[in-house]
């Protein structure tokens, strides 16, 4: 178990007793000891530090917004796992047109961005990092405050959130149960050791939108909506704040491409002060370990490649 297992499992209990709860008075005490953990572990900085994003060199460019301090939000539709964020029917026969709209509802009115405790797994670095020529970004998220909105994902197969506990919290037909949902996946999932940055939607001077995460560096941070059209492509939900001090550290893929890594060093060159450049990786496969392990670059030389 690695040091941070006690918040699954406190988060894993907290939605136990919710999805368990017979009454709406237990279901509130179990909202409550979420509301509490959220507070207490965001005041203590209860998670990993670095937190890792596999990401792949798409054709639209989209990962160049990393490097100017962008994150990008994503309804749980686009992601690979079918069942993602999903609440379940007790029995195929309770099913309803009004229940399945509640439950698409939720879904999709759900945004996140996902990373992982490990650099080094090499089944992600496959599926996210595009067969090895993608990379990994570190993010220290220290001393920011958006921890009440970044969570573990607990992985177990016998938790079902039931359409019938959300109908409980649907008020002028927004949905006011906590994303519980997106906080737990099958166990066949587990080796990705998943946190997620949680964000919803919400009503603004009458203009629905996504929630505002309050990630704060040194300046304002902006959460732009929906899938947003940008230089005529449609996209997802973006993250803006102009300083980029999270970013620590950049690890290349094994077969990431040296025209990737000069594109990334251009950027890095571009966007970040001599104080704040990340430190830069190499992946490599140790036949011995039959691992991956990373090894320091040199910027200055590398970039002459």
């Amino acid at each position: 178990m690695n040091n941070f297992s006690w918040r699954r499992n406190e988060l894993k209990e907290i939605i136990t007793d919710f999805t368990m709860a017979k009454t709406n008075e237990e279901r509130n005490l179990a909202i409550e000891k979420y509301d509490d953990s959220k507070h207490t572990n965001a005041v203590n900085r209860s998670f990993p530090n670095p937190l890792y994003k596999y990401i792949r060199f798409d054709e639209n460019n989209y990962w160049e917004k990393y490097f100017e301090g962008e994150l990008f939000l994503q309804q749980p539709e686009y992601w690979n796992d079918l069942s993602d964020s999903l609440c379940t029917y007790t029995e195929a026969s309770e099913y309803s047109e009004h229940d399945e709209l509640i439950r698409t509802a939720f879904r999709r009115n759900q945004y996140a961005t996902c990373f992982s405790e490990t650099y080094t797994n090499m089944p992600m670095w496959y599926h996210y990092s595009d067969k090895y020529t993608g990379m990994v970004i570190a993010y220290d998220f220290t001393d920011l405050r958006i921890p009440q909105n970044l969570f573990p994902i607990v992985y177990d197969d016998y938790i079902k959130i039931n359409v019938d506990t959300l109908k409980l919290y649907i008020n002028d037909n927004y949905i006011k149960c906590p994303p519980f949902p997106m906080l737990v996946k099958s166990k066949q999932w587990e080796y990705e050791q998943e946190w997620r940055l949680l964000g919803g939607r919400e009503i603004r001077n009458g203009i629905e939108g996504p929630v505002s995460l309050l990630w704060e560096y040194e300046q304002e941070w902006r959460l732009l909506g929906g899938r947003e059209i940008r230089n005529g492509i449609e996209g997802p939900v973006s993250l803006l704040n102009e300083s980029k001090s999270a970013i620590k550290a950049v690890y290349f893929g094994i077969n990431t491409n040296i025209s990737d890594i000069q594109l990334v060093l251009s950027l890095i060159d571009k966007n970040f002060t001599t104080l704040s450049i990340p430190k830069l990786y190499k992946m490599s496969m140790n036949n011995t370990k039959n691992e991956l392990e990373a090894h320091e670059l040199n910027k200055d030389i590398f970039s002459t490649v």
